[in-house]
């Protein structure tokens, strides 16, 4: 813990929302820890992106990507850190007769943490259209947070 405390510092919050698997979704409990992938054991999945591309040539090439795919682009070139924590998972059945499905959604709070370094001129290396586009979405205000 000390070690994390040294390296990072957390630089805001954000809730998203997460497509769960509908069978495992009632099976884990509320604020039980998770990643940008699984939350006990339950594999999670951005939303789909269903609208159409931007049309300029001139937006930003993040533009139009989910919060959650920002997020897992800026992971893995270690330009932040992320925890969360499952606050609620929503079902409701999607179709008519046999053919119906369920879908469940989880929303999650996750805690993005920058690199220490940040705070003395570090710039983000890659990734720096993803990471503007991402703390458009961050609150920083880091006064006690409603869970």
């Amino acid at each position: 813990m000390a070690d994390a405390a040294a390296r990072r510092k957390l630089g805001g919050y954000l809730r998203a929302v997460l497509s769960v698997d509908g069978a495992g979704a009632a099976s884990i409990p509320p604020l039980s820890p998770c990643t940008l992938s699984a939350c006990g054991g339950i594999p999670l999945a951005p939303l789909p992106d269903d609208w159409p591309p931007p049309r300029s040539k001139w937006r930003a090439s993040a533009a139009g990507v989910s919060v959650v795919r920002l997020l897992r682009t800026l992971v893995a070139g270690r330009c932040v850190e992320v925890e969360g924590t499952l606050l609620r998972v929503v079902t409701r059945t999607v179709g008519d007769g046999d053919g119906a499905a369920v879908e469940a959604r989880a929303v999650v709070l996750i805690d993005v943490y920058l690199p220490v370094a940040a705070w003395s001129g570090w710039q983000f290396p890659r990734s720096r259209t993803a990471a503007a586009a991402l703390f458009k979405h961050v609150r920083c205000v880091l006064a006690p947070r409603p869970l």
